[in-house]
């Protein structure tokens, strides 16, 4: 399916890129900074951990490290105390394979029954993929899919094979069993303990020496590769680090950028169901190589909605925990042994975790860079500056307000790139984000240098030096772009559209590009969905009838509000429409039922009409 090319009757372009901060890489023992001195809000970053602490079971923050820039700013008082950490083992386990695989002794094809014979009979197809995927449907003797009141069903165990549960990569299912055989194929094509290896390659450089590995459940001297993993809160979080450096640790490359990034990314796509639809385990649209990624599950969520779109992390049974969130150059491990309800413990949900990262992101002085950080892939770069709502008149957040940042490229080449507030960063009305969008042209580093100044009516003010420099004014930062994408959609590989010896439309990079598309409806806007939307002239669709045309894991909002919209899309698009004219904007029009306007507007035109102010709830969606 190609992508749209949309036309606006009117339009602007937005955008955004890094911010360049020293790293630093932990030697026998970690360095212990401020939170200020890496640009965090003491105060917020308290209030998040205040938060965790009273929304989390007896263990609370004990266990808890927060570190940006490879400092730590924040540790609970048993941040050396090592203890079980029980499924986060499956990123070690994991990360073995990634050894191998740049070793060139195995690929993600690998068939597993040519190292574990006793797979042949009922798992001729499983590959390692599918092991490192949980979708390898590999069932166990003696295990049980059902859950028990604890949550356990599935053992620590390498079990004699049973037969298959669904055939290999159609389905999803978290079952322990299945990466107790991937940890023995593994092992067998190691040649060695993938703890010594993991040891050798990477546990030793990056200072750990206090792991240990417990036996699995079978008592026969097989390491658990699934959960046995003996580790501390401080020692997890240089693993952490190595990933949210790429695999990099103090120059070496000790595993590649490219297993790093693909294991930490989704690669249980949502069109790939959960076997079950009762577990709580659920990855379709989640689940990378033995991580959880921040992907969008199939009814169009995503597990933490308030943390960046690239925040990863691996979670363990007893409530341990480890994210990693490259936007921010943050990770954060929470260890516990208080996820049992016998012991008068409970398992830490999602939305917890999800809160407390959105009051660790208000913490966070410096820009924030979230996207693919590749030529043409769109990024967005938010600042914390003053705090406003939507419909403040004085001043006014769409007027007063002038954020333009300017890229430099690597060849001298300057981009200057208005920027807009965007209230709490989700689509609420109050907040103090403000962000610009940005699409790269070309690869290497680029700078970049905010400037934001108020005033009255600055925003529609030509002149650089009017109004007064505010807030975070000169902020400054770099990003290292990479090449684009060889095998990526048109508009990511190629770049934009520009016209050619004056009449026809032509990738920047890329070959000629034919329109087939349609002038109308031009008020496709005016759909219930959003937000605010009322009948004019013309009234509000449903788009009811593309609702079947709606796919897992495509956008959607409010509970099912977006499915008609976006299946319309989906529909057009099937049959080869690949470019869309609409107006975001038509009161005293034809139609009279589309604007993005929060204050009081009249239809039909009136100069009384509030279009100064901007419903971002209905700009997000």
């Amino acid at each position: 399916m190609r992508l749209f090319s949309v036309c606006l009757a009117t339009g602007v372009l937005l955008a955004a890129t890094g911010q360049g901060a020293s790293m630093a890489f932990p030697g026998d023992q970690w360095e212990i900074a401020s939170p200020q001195s890496q640009n965090v809000d003491s105060e917020r970053l308290q209030d998040a951990v205040r938060y965790l602490e009273e929304n989390t079971p007896r263990d609370g923050v004990k266990r808890l490290v927060i570190v940006r820039h490879g400092r730590i700013i924040w540790q609970g008082p048993e941040a050396d105390r090592r203890h079980r950490v029980w499924s986060v083992s499956k990123a070690f386990t994991s990360t073995a394979h990634g050894l191998l695989d740049d070793d060139g002794k195995c690929t993600l094809e690998t068939l597993a029954r040519d190292h574990n014979p006793q797979l042949a009979a009922y798992y001729p197809a499983v590959n390692l993929r599918h092991l490192a995927t949980m979708t390898s449907g590999i069932d166990g003797e003696g295990g049980s899919y059902d859950r028990d009141a604890e949550g356990r069903g599935d053992a620590n165990a390498l079990v004699e094979p049973a037969r298959p549960f669904f055939p290999p990569g159609t389905k999803y299912q978290y079952w322990d069993e299945a990466t107790q055989h991937y940890g023995f194929v593994l092992t067998k094509i190691a040649g060695e303990p993938l703890p010594d290896l993991l040891q050798r390659r990477i546990l030793g450089p990056i200072g750990m020496t206090a792991v240990r590995w417990q036996q699995d459940d079978t008592k026969k001297n097989i390491p658990n590769w699934t959960g046995g993993l003996e580790i501390s809160a401080s020692d997890l979080a240089r693993f952490g680090h190595l990933f949210l450096n790429r695999g990099q640790w103090n120059g070496k490359q000790l595993i590649s950028t490219r297993w790093v990034d693909d294991a930490t990314s989704v690669q249980v796509p949502p069109s790939i169901p959960d076997a079950l639809p009762s577990s709580d385990r659920k990855g379709s649209g989640i689940y990378g190589y033995h991580w959880w990624p921040n992907g969008t599950r199939p009814d169009g969520t995503r597990p933490w909605p308030d943390a960046p779109h690239g925040t990863y992390m691996r979670s363990g049974h007893n409530n341990n925990a480890l994210f990693v969130v490259p936007a921010w150059g943050v990770v954060i491990v929470r260890l516990g042994l208080d996820g049992e309800q016998r012991n008068g413990g409970y398992p830490i949900p999602r939305s917890t975790y999800n809160e407390f990262l959105r009051r660790v992101g208000t913490a966070l002085y410096d820009s924030v860079v979230e996207g693919e950080a590749r030529v043409w892939h769109p990024l967005t770069v938010s600042f914390r500056g003053p705090a406003a709502g939507e419909t403040d008149e004085a001043p006014n957040p769409f007027l007063d307000y002038r954020l333009t940042v300017t890229f430099t490229g690597p060849d001298g080449t300057q981009l200057r790139v208005p920027g807009f507030f965007d209230g709490d960063g989700s689509g609420g009305g109050r907040g103090d984000i403000w962000r610009v969008r940005f699409t790269p042209p070309r690869r290497g580093q680029w700078s970049y240098i905010a400037s934001f100044r108020s005033g009255p009516d600055i925003a529609v003010d030509l002149n650089p030096a009017s109004g007064q420099p505010a807030a975070f004014d000169g902020v400054k930062g770099t990003l290292d772009i990479e090449r684009a994408l060889r095998d990526g959609p048109e508009f990511l590989r190629y770049g934009r559209l520009e016209y050619a010896h004056g009449f026809y439309l032509k990738f920047r990079s890329g070959p000629y590009w034919i329109k087939g598309g349609t002038d109308e409806p031009e008020d496709l806007l005016a759909y219930s969905g959003f937000d605010h939307t009322r009948s004019g002239k013309f009234a509000v669709t449903d788009y009811g009838g593309h609702v079947r045309d709606w796919q897992p894991g495509d956008p959607d909002w409010g509970g099912g509000k977006g499915k008609g919209f976006i299946g319309a899309l989906n529909y057009l698009a099937a049959h080869h429409v690949n470019l869309i004219y609409f107006m975001p904007m038509n009161i005293g029009g034809d139609g009279q039922n589309v604007w993005p306007f929060a204050g009081r507007i009249d239809p039909q035109g009136s100069p009384d009409n509030d279009t100064t102010h901007y419903d971002l709830g209905k700009l997000r969606q």
